[in-house]
Order: C-alpha cells, then structure tokens, then sequence
C-alpha cells in the first residue's frame, strides 16, 4: 500500500495526469458529497471525479491510498481511446482547468503555495494538453487528419495549427509515403538502463514502511508499503498515527530534500513506539550531512533515540565528499507527553476589559454555537462583568494588577494555570470562532505544543497570524506573514490568539518581566526553539474584527530552499 499525502499529490500530478487504477474504493458518503462522475463528459470523467474524491480527502486532511505502486498519464496503443477521443480529451481538459481556475480558492488556501506556485500549476496543465493533442494526432490516419482540419480552424489559434501539422502532419505524412513504397517502420531499439549510482546502504535490513517525500522514490523498494508526504510545515502524520506507531522497523528517505528537516524528523519521530528502529538513507548535501542529521535527532529528540547502525566509516565518507549514508536509529523513549496525552476539552481564555460587549458576546455565543467537546470560557478583566455572573460555562478572574504597564503575561499565565482542561485558546476579545475551528482538531489532530491559529478579517483577508520575525528578540526587527507551508527559524505565535497544550505551557509559560508590546511572544518562541520544540501552524479558522499589526507585515515569498 502507497499512501500519499492528497493536496501534495493533486498539486505535483492532476493537471498533467491522473491514475488509471483497475478499480478505485472510496465511500457512499464521497460520492454523495462529490457527486459522481459528470455524465456530460465521455474522456476526462474519471480524471474530474478522481480529482473530486482527492481535493475531498484533502480538505479532510485523510490520505488517500494505491495498493498497486505507479502513476501515469495516458496510454498509448493501437485501441487506445487517447486515439480515438482526442478531440474530448483536449476540450474536456481545457475546461477541466478553467474551472479549477475559479474553485480553487477559499477552502482550498493550503493548496500552493504562492499565486506563482498555483500558475505553475494550470501552465504545466496547457503545456501538457497541448503536446497530447499533437501526439494523438499523430497517431491518426491521413483521412482522418484531413477530415479534421475544420475542427483545428475552430478551436485552435493559429500557432497552434501551425504546431500540428508541422509536427503532427510530418508524421502522417511520412507514415503514409513509407506504406505506399512498402517500407517497413523503425522500430526504436530500447534505451540500455541507466546505471545506477545509487550506493548500497542497507544491507538485508528490511522496513515495514518507507516515509518518503517522493514519488518513485528508488529507496522505498524493498518495502511493499510506503506513505508520500510533503516535506514542509504542512507535514503531518496525525492520519496515519497509528499506522506509524504499529512498524518495528521504518525508513525515511531523504530528510534533507529540502530546509524543512527540523520538521521532517520531528513529525516522524511522533509517533515513534520504543523499541522501533527507524533508518535514514540520504545523500549529503548542502542542507544536511549524516552528521548534520545526528545533530538535528539530538536537538529534536534528545535522550529518546540511540544510533545503531552506520553504513560506513566517517574518513570515507568525508573522503568520497557528499556521499550516501545509512544511519539507524533505535527509539528507547516515548515522545514529549503533549503530543501523546488525549485531549479531555477546551479551555477558552479571552483577555478583556469588559468595554467591548458587542464583540465579548459574539466570541462567546460562537464558541458556544460550533464547539463539540467539553468546554469552559475564563474571562480575565479587572472587575466582574455582570452580563456573565452565573454562567455555568463562564468563569471569571478579576485581575487590575500593573494595568498600567499591561501585565499580560501575568493574566495568560493566570488563565493556563488554572485552566480545567487539556488544550487552551488565549486570546483578546475582538476575535471570534467558526465552524471550522474546532472540526480541525479532528482532522489535524492535537500532537502540538503551541500552534499559531489561522486567521482571517470579515472582508476574507488574512490577520497576523503565521508570524515571522527576523531576530532574537533583542531589538525592534522587521517581521512577516509566511506561507502556510512554510517555516522558519523566526517563526512565532503572534500574541492575539495563542493555541497551547496544558502540559507544554507548564514547561514554557509566559515570561512575566514582559508586559504589553515587548514582544512576550516572540519571546516564548525564541524560548521554545532553543529547545528544538516546533511552533505549529493550527489550519482551524478564527476571524479576527479588526488587526491594526497586519499592514506591517507583508507576505514572505515561499522558498524551501533558502530560510530568511
């Protein structure tokens, strides 16, 4: 079983290809939310509705699965329908992407990861239409081609004509001179295979699952099951939980494809069960080397992994210069209690003064209209407010101390503290919940420390919410938005909304020598990093009435390359 990661899969392959499986499994309830395939389309119907039933498991967060390794385009052989429907594909695929140009939006925020990224996306899929339509052409008889000719004035433009019959028409037309005198086609002789200069590293060593952020990835063989995620801040293994924690033996290949290896080794360590062994097969490179890797295991996973196995001696590594390398490692701990303990309910701490009724109300009437586990509102303000006394679900803390210096360190604290449950919201009172807030502890799960929450104004643009400050928090710095995808050793909580486990608040609470505007949460985060803890990005949504910070801090472009 080849278990991939949907929008990972649906943004790399589904506007050029689409599987063509013998048989595809998938839920009455999937299709009664997609609809089935369109009944109005005779080529790319299956392509429209495979793409319905992955954009589905995407928004889910579910990962969608191959019992059979292997992705392709069309094929091509002489009862091919490519050959015979050309026409259908190449219109039906047009329209394919113009409606995907105006859906994919909203719902789908995560999907690229740029406006460049998503125009990649639909260019690939011209690019792709267009030489498929002059290889099936090709293929086609000179009767046909002829025949054909009003149907290329119609819908083609006129560099496209020109492309199909000089590449297209050659074709034809030297097929059709070779049968007149007889001569037998070329048949192309068989590329020899490429050799390999992929290094044995393993040895009989075999996994039981393969974690990989590549599709065809060589080093997956011998393992028959394999999980295909994307290497960056949108990793995450929740889904496969337990699938994870069931293996004795895993591989991870290439954790240094790209910056994003703290979060790579990290999220796959999660789940992790002591006595599990775990391999990382990799070339060095200019992100990380095998030594490079024993650093980040230790700083991410201190005292709870042991090495046992090195592919070779580190003179011939150093030697042979970015070499392939084996290392193998054996879990002797479990993982950081706050990603394991269950979750029991939902404290919802909101700092206020109790002169903004209107919106107190509508943050505490929407937590209470969409939240579906045990819940309790603390409200912290420097005297009661009487439109909450009696309240079983409200409590209050009245709290006025250093109100002039904005002591919010201390009434966070204060709420975390004293919270009843296992994950806590803190935030001010000019925010509100939606629907969408809390289905994600369901889909995305709740192994995290401390999370940034997503956020939007009410006209749709985004708030200060995956925050980015370029500094230590010894000065002022410039600071940014990120890509949802993307992370960086200056990411930080920004201080409106803050998700954070019980657990890991009692190991990192607030620094109470910092009141309002020196940068209290940025210093948590610099606090938390030192350690090699993650500051997670929460995809739930909450709106934001107003942010009088996002105007200062302009989108980050996205690069998995190169950190700010």
């Amino acid at each position: 079983v080849r278990l991939v990661e949907p929008a990972d899969y649906f943004r790399q392959f589904l506007s050029i290809s689409t599987a063509l499986p013998s048989g595809m499994l998938f839920s009455k309830e999937s299709l009664d939310c997609v609809g089935g395939m369109r009944e109005d389309w005779s080529f790319l119907c299956d392509w429209d509705f495979f793409a319905k039933l992955l954009l589905r498991c995407a928004r889910r967060r579910q990962f969608a699965a191959y019992v059979t390794s292997g992705n392709f385009g069309w094929r091509l052989h002489d009862d091919s329908t490519t050959t015979t429907k050309w026409r259908q594909h190449y219109l039906e695929h047009a329209e394919l992407m113009r409606l995907w140009r105006e859906s994919l939006e909203g719902k789908d925020f995560d999907l690229f990861v740029s406006p460049a990224d998503r125009e990649n996306f639909f260019l690939r899929g011209d690019l792709y239409r267009k030489k498929r339509l002059i290889d099936d052409v090709s293929q086609i008889s000179a009767t046909e081609f002829s025949a054909s000719v009003s149907w290329f004035r119609n819908n083609l433009n006129a560099s496209m004509q020109r492309k199909i019959v000089r590449r297209a028409g050659r074709k034809i037309l030297k097929r059709k001179i070779q049968s007149a005198f007889g001569a037998e086609a070329r048949k192309s002789s068989a590329s020899p295979p490429a050799v390999s200069e992929n290094e044995s590293v393993s040895g009989d060593w075999t996994p039981e699952l393969v974690i990989t952020g590549l599709h065809g990835d060589p080093d997956v063989a011998p393992c028959r099951n394999s999980l295909v995620i994307p290497y960056d801040n949108s990793i995450n293994l929740w889904p496969v939980r337990h699938q994870v924690h069931s293996k004795d033996r895993i591989r991870i290949t290439n954790p240094n494809l790209n910056r994003f290896f703290h979060l790579t080794v990290a999220e796959c360590f999660k789940y992790v069960k002591p006595g599990a062994e775990v391999e990382f097969v990799f070339h060095d490179n200019q992100h990380l080397t095998w030594f490079g890797l024993k650093a980040v295991i230790n700083q991410v996973a201190a005292g709870r992994f042991e090495i046992v196995h090195q592919s070779q001696n580190p003179r011939v590594g150093t030697e042979k210069g970015f070499s392939k390398w084996s290392l193998r490692y054996r879990c002797t701990g479990q993982d950081a209690r706050w990603h394991s303990e269950p979750m029991n309910g939902l404290t919802i701490g909101v700092l206020t003064l109790g002169d903004r009724m209107e919106e107190l109300n509508q943050l505490i009437n929407t937590a209470r209209t969409h939240c579906d586990v045990p819940y309790e509102i603390v409200l912290i303000a420097p005297k009661s407010i009487e439109a909450f006394e009696g309240h079983d679900d409200v409590r209050q803390i009245q709290f006025s101390e250093r109100d002039d210096l904005g002591w919010i360190t201390r009434k966070k604290n204060l709420i975390c503290g004293g919270a009843k449950y296992s994950d806590i919201v803190v935030c001010h009172d000019r925010f509100e919940f939606t629907e969408s807030f809390f289905e994600a502890f369901h889909t995305w799960g709740w192994s995290y420390g401390i999370a940034a929450v997503r956020l939007q104004l009410p006209d749709g643009k985004r708030a200060l919410d995956w925050g980015v400050v370029q500094g230590d928090n010894f000065t002022w710095c410039k600071g940014g938005l990120l890509n949802y995808r993307d992370y960086s050793r200056f990411s930080y909580v920004p201080g409106g909304v803050t998700l954070i486990r019980k657990s890991f608040w009692e190991q990192f609470p607030w620094c109470e020598d910092l009141y309002w505007n020196e940068h209290e949460d940025v210093e948590l985060c610099r606090r938390i990093q030192r350690t090699g803890a993650r500051i997670s990005f929460f995809p739930g949504l909450m709106i934001a009435t107003r942010d009088r910070w996002v105007d200062e801090n302009p989108l980050i472009e996205f690069s998995d390359q190169t950190d700010l």
